[in-house]
Order: C-alpha cells, then structure tokens, then sequence
C-alpha cells in the first residue's frame, strides 16, 4: 500500500535543519525501520546533505535533487514549485516524519489524506487528534478485522521531553497483536506515563515540560506468509501526564479540583496546560477581581505559577481563574483556596503528583522526628576480658508531621500526598527527601468541617551522618 508524504518548503532552511521520515518494509514477518534523513548545509559534501537554497523554490528544487540521488529507487517523487511529494512504492510505507533544527519554519509536513484508499473503520483512536490525551485514562485502542489467520504488527513511537530543558527522547516499541473473535485492543497511556521525564528539583519554572507524542504504525499481516493485508499510520498524538478528570480543552493539572486550606506563610502551584490563542489567568478575592495576567498565546509546554498568600488575611477566599481574554465563561476552570490563621508551626511538604508536577502542603501542627539506630556488632576478648566491637552503624530516621486543621476537601490532596512516590520538606533553601509510609489515614467523621492528620515519613538522607530539625 502507498503512503505519501507532502513537503512545502516556506522559506531557505539554516544550516543543519533536518528533514527525516521513516521507510518501514516487512522482511520476513518483521516490519524493518528505515530511515530517510537529509540535512542543511552551504555545500553539499555526503550523501543525505542538501545544499540551501536562495529562496522557497530553489530550496524544494534543491531537496528534490538531492533525495533522489540518495533515495530516489524506493520512492517516486514529484515537484511543483516549493512543493515536493513523495511516495513510497508497493507495500512499504511512511511515518514518523519530523523537521529539526534552529528553523522550524523551514517548511511543513504533511501526510497526504489520499493516501487510504478506504476510510479507516478497522483502526479506532479514544484519543481526539485536535486536542490532548492524559496518560492514566482508562482508554484503549481497539482493532478489528474480518479476516482470518491473520495479526497485527503494532510500532508505536513515544517521544517524550525532559523538564524545562525540552531535551528529546524517542522510544521505538514493536508489538505483536492476536486478534480474538475478530477484535484486540492495546492501552498505551500507562505505558507513556511511565517513559515520560521526572523534574530533578523543587523548582519554580513557568514552563515545566514539553507534551509528549504518540504516532502509531498498524499492519495487518497474514500468520501464513507475513504478507501486508492492510496498514494505518495514526496522526501524532499529544499526550499530557496524569488524569484528565473533567478537563477538556484546558484547565488546571490539579488531582483535587475542590477548594484548599492555606495560611498567610503558604504557597501553592498552579499548574495548567492552554492550547495556542488568548488566554488570561484572573485572580478574585471575595468574589472581587484584583489581578489579571495573560498568558503565553503559542504554550507548548504545561505551565506552573507558584502563589504566595502572605498578602491576604484570615476568611479570604481567593480564586484563580483561567479563561480566554474578554470572555466570561461560568464553566471556567479555577481553583480556590481559602485562608486560615496561621498555626504554631510551619512545614512546607511538595511532592510529585499524579500529573508529574508539583503540590504543596502547609503542614501547622507539630513534627516528631524519631531516628533508629542498628549496630552490626560482635563479641571479641581482648586481654582475656569479653568486649563488644561495633563493626556498622546505620540509621534511619522518621518524620511524624502533624497537618493541623484541613477543610474537609482536602482529603483528596492529603491522599494525592501520601500516594507520592517522591516528596520533599522545604526549609528555606534546604531540600529534605522524604518518602510516604503511612498505610491508613484515620477514619473521618463527614459531619466534620475540619479534620486533621498525623502523616508518616521516612528521610532519604544525603549522606549517613545527616542531621535534621522540624
């Protein structure tokens, strides 16, 4: 089956920009991965280099020189203008077409809708392909066919960013597919979730990490002969971590959407994701507006504003709100928090949430750290006399951090909490690693308003002889 691919260059590209895509041939059963990369330069010294050209035309004109004499037999390729098309012959077909570089305006790609022959039915995505997907929605990609003796070859191509850097990372995972009465299906997000990048830090970047991305090569091949019956190239899926919990074209990344309890010492992550246009995040104490801040209008990343509420006073209730400028909608995501007097103490706990970025927590109750100690020992005699000789010592320390009085809707961020697989006590500058242990929170009475909990904490220290005070 055929697959094309259509190139618009829009302007001369900089030198090293990069235009590759992916041949994929079946040998033997196996779907091979070829790929077919040519990159910028002022002169033209090796195979797979296109020299720049003056202009949008002269630059196709340059590229479909040089692809031909580099690629050209298992491909025809046509051009018009600055518009060069390339298709793939017989069986083998394209994918994971990209452009790199320090100009992404070089030009752009695209697949060519004429491609299927059919519309593709056998094939169904539960994600959109114009919006985002979350990774832990329960959702799967299901395949049928009528056919017999036959399975699917299923490739898919996560790629994934690291935090504030955007530094790239590409997995590549075949899979093979037996369909059962005519129908299989695959869940992928947990798998994504699990490649997608950790923050290193604590830290208060607006931009946190760049979506993650989906493509997915499907071919139906005859268990017989290993012979194509049929193939489906997916469009690039965007995928953000977590939940999508109501979410749908934005809103906050947030496991606990109902309100919080903070204190004038408090501070709070809002973390958020906006597709490309106007947006604005308004802020409203007491129902009164008192800020309005807009927002990056081409976000390409989920976005992260650190809070402080030192400004306000006991009984406040503030709301941040975000919504497209000159709009008012009711059904606008916010989240609302709501002051309480500030307590005897005060412990700052951030840990990594479902979503993979970060919360936050007041801790105002007491803390009790209680540190163990284990001796590796023996009995030795020494001068005839029986002596005990320390041969090791290790330590591991407990924190027990009480959180003073919560609203009752904070249980969810409590949970959110104790689930974490990473977790932090700011102090100051100081970073002190923690990990969850408590098995059970207490019970709760839902007549309660307020509530509170004793949390449970082991030290990930940096080094053995580390101390700490609450």
């Amino acid at each position: 089956m055929a697959n094309s691919i259509i190139i618009t260059f829009t302007q001369p590209a900089e030198v090293n920009d990069h235009i590759e895509f992916k041949l994929n041939v079946s040998l033997g059963g196996t779907i091979n991965q070829f790929v077919r990369g040519n990159s910028f330069k002022n002169t033209r010294s090796y195979p797979g280099e296109v020299v720049i050209g003056a202009n949008a035309n002269a630059q196709a004109l340059n590229y479909y020189n040089a692809f031909i004499i580099d690629y050209g037999s298992s491909f025809t390729v046509t051009i018009l203008a600055n518009v060069v098309t390339i298709t793939s012959i017989g069986d083998e077909f394209i994918s994971d077409y990209s452009i790199t570089g320090s100009s992404y305006s070089t030009a752009e790609i695209v697949a060519d809708p004429g491609t299927d022959p059919v519309p593709v039915t056998w094939f169904t995505s539960p994600y959109p392909y114009d919006g985002k997907a979350f990774t832990l929605d329960p959702k799967f990609f299901e395949i049928t066919t009528e056919a017999t003796g036959t399975y699917f070859q299923f490739n898919s191509t996560i790629k994934t960013y690291d935090f504030i850097t955007n530094a790239v990372n590409i997995q590549t995972i075949p899979q093979k597919l037996v369909p059962f009465k005519g129908f299989t299906n695959i869940n992928l997000g947990k798998l994504i979730h699990r490649l997608m990048s950790k923050f290193n830090e604590v830290n208060e970047s607006f931009n946190q990490y760049q979506y993650a991305e989906l493509s997915i090569v499907c071919i139906e091949l005859l268990l017989s002969n290993n012979s194509i019956v049929r193939s489906h190239v997916s469009p690039t899926i965007p995928f953000i971590a977590g939940l999508s919990r109501g979410i749908t074209d934005f809103g906050f990344l947030e496991f606990n959407p109902k309100p919080n309890r903070v204190t004038k010492n408090s501070f709070a992550y809002l973390n958020f994701y906006i597709p490309p246009g106007t947006f604005e995040m308004r802020t409203f104490k007491n129902n009164t507006l008192i800020n309005t801040e807009a927002l990056p209008i081409d976000a390409t990343t989920t976005l992260c504003k650190k809070v402080q509420f030192n400004d306000f006073i006991q009984g406040d209730v503030i709301e941040y709100v975000i919504d497209v400028i000159g709009e008012e909608n009711n059904d606008a995501p916010k989240k609302t928090f709501i002051l309480f007097p500030s307590g005897n103490f005060s412990n700052m706990i951030v840990w990594e949430n479902e979503f993979k970025v970060q919360s936050s927590i007041e801790c105002t109750g007491t803390g009790v750290l209680d540190p163990d100690l284990e001796y590796q020992s023996q009995k030795i005699y020494r001068n005839l006399v029986e002596v005990l000789e320390h041969l090791s010592t290790s330590k591991e320390v407990k924190a027990f951090i009480d959180t003073g009085w919560l609203l009752f809707t904070d249980i969810d961020t409590i949970e959110s909490l104790m689930r974490s697989k990473r977790v932090w006590l700011v102090q100051a500058e100081k970073r002190i690693s923690l990990r969850p242990i408590g098995k059970k929170l207490p019970k709760q009475d839902y007549d309660n308003e307020l509530i509170s909990y004793q949390l449970e904490f082991t030290i990930n220290r940096a080094y053995d002889e580390e101390t700490y005070t609450l």
